[in-house]
């Protein structure tokens, strides 16, 4: 941060009267709240500022002897004032508490040097606590010692008073561009990883055998099979090739021509089979390919939900990739989808009768189950959008059917019938 954004925030901090709420939020993050402005200090190295939020921030809870020292000495301290040390990137806090007996004065030190960033407590000129201690020749940070003031910079600045109101525009505007920096991060690290994961699918997919050089060497089996049924009389004992139109073949080299021929019509039938069960994991793989495909096309202009979504956290991964189809989680509830035919079908069959189920109305779709009877309204609303996302929807507005389970009967394939529906009509430009 600059120094005169900080010679502002001095300013700022000034025109409040008392530290209605302090605590980490993050290893490094404190929410202190200033009468009824909400501000967050970044301490973490490299980067630090300051920002306001009308809203509050994901809490995490601390309890360390620097967390129940804030709690002591600075909550519900009135202030008294709030200066910039000299040319340092150093906010000093003075803030007052009544104890028992008498007013007792306690500095909260921010210091926001890019590489030495902390918080200090200070009282009676000793060192209280610090979010961060070091014992450094240089500047100890220790309890119970005075506080070593830092050096100087080499220079002097002269800077402006701006308006608080100002001021703290800025800070909600810094806390935007934070919030954008982390929106682009989760991202492209989402996209990274549904990245990688296409690239290992596709890499499958090229692996295949070729479809049509089976399929050829499987008719030129049947024929040459065949041939040698017809022609028994012709073909000796253990011959090796044929001569066809003049054209030679190799054939298995048998006793009989008709173990030769029986050897072929086996081959044939592997063969075959071997091109079935190729051209179901091509399909599978094309299917899966095609939905990483949409997820990537949302992620590109998802928000920071709908990221938290597409990439589960690191204590569901395992579990989700037993599965035999998409899973996902929605505010802590598990959302199923199918990719293909044969996952829509094992979907159905493993999700029970209470389950609630959704399909695009009137549209051929993947089916989605949500694991549970009864859901939010938003959280209903989101799945039908992430069903319509995933499936590749452009439209802006679509329906969705839902009902139980117990409902939907399985007719054909993946085809079904159900009953008892509802409808969801939703607008998709809206996340």
């Amino acid at each position: 941060m600059k120094l005169q954004l900080l010679h502002d925030i001095a300013r700022l901090f000034c025109t409040h009267k008392m530290v209605t709420y302090i605590a980490r939020i993050g290893d490094n993050v404190i929410h202190i709240r200033l009468d009824s402005i909400n501000y967050f200090i970044d301490l973490n190295k490299g980067n630090p500022r300051i920002y306001s939020s009308e809203g509050i921030l994901k809490t995490k809870q601390y309890n360390a002897p620097f967390d129940i020292a804030m709690s002591k000495y600075i909550y519900k301290a009135n202030i008294k004032t709030c200066k910039l040390d000299g040319m340092n990137k150093i906010l000093k806090l003075y803030c007052t508490y009544k104890s028992t007996y008498k007013s007792i004065e306690t500095l909260f030190q921010i210091e926001l040097i890019n590489r030495a960033t902390n918080a200090i407590i200070v009282q009676d000129d000793r060192i209280i606590s610090a979010l961060r201690f070091s014992d450094s020749l240089k500047r100890a940070i220790l309890p119970k010692i005075p506080l070593a003031p830092l050096d100087q910079p080499h220079f002097l600045k002269t800077f402006t008073d701006n308006s608080t109101e100002d001021t703290l525009q800025m800070l909600r505007e810094e806390y935007n561009i934070m919030q954008k920096g982390l929106l682009d991060q989760k991202r492209e690290k989402v996209l990274q990883n549904l990245e990688a994961k296409k690239a290992k699918l596709t890499k499958l997919l090229e692996s295949l055998p070729d479809i049509d050089t089976l399929t050829k060497e499987r008719e030129t089996n049947f024929m040459l099979a065949n041939y040698i049924l017809t022609h028994l009389d012709s073909i000796p004992n253990y011959a090796t090739s044929l001569s066809i139109e003049n054209k030679n073949y190799e054939i298995p080299c048998m006793n009989k021509p008709s173990l030769a021929s029986d050897k072929l019509f086996k081959q044939t039938k592997k063969l075959k089979q071997k091109i079935e069960h190729i051209h179901k994991q091509q399909e599978n793989l094309e299917s899966k390919i095609t939905f990483l495909n949409n997820q990537i096309d949302f992620a590109k202009y998802a928000n920071s939900q709908s990221l938290g979504i597409l990439m589960p956290k690191k204590h569901t991964t395992k579990k989700l990739q037993k599965s035999h189809y998409a899973s996902f989680y929605i505010d802590g509830v598990k959302i199923s989808i199918g990719r293909n035919e044969r996952e829509n079908i094992r979907l159905l069959q493993d999700s029970k009768g209470d389950f609630l189920w959704l399909h695009i109305c009137d549209i051929p779709s993947s089916h989605l189950i949500i694991h549970a009877n009864k859901v939010s309204d938003q959280v209903l609303e989101y799945a039908g959008i992430l069903l319509a996302k995933l499936c590749g929807i452009k439209d802006n507005k679509i329906v969705i059917d839902y009902t139980k389970r117990r409902f939907v009967r399985l007719t054909q394939g993946a085809h079904v019938v159900y009953a008892k529906e509802n409808k969801l009509h939703l607008q998709l430009n809206k996340e």
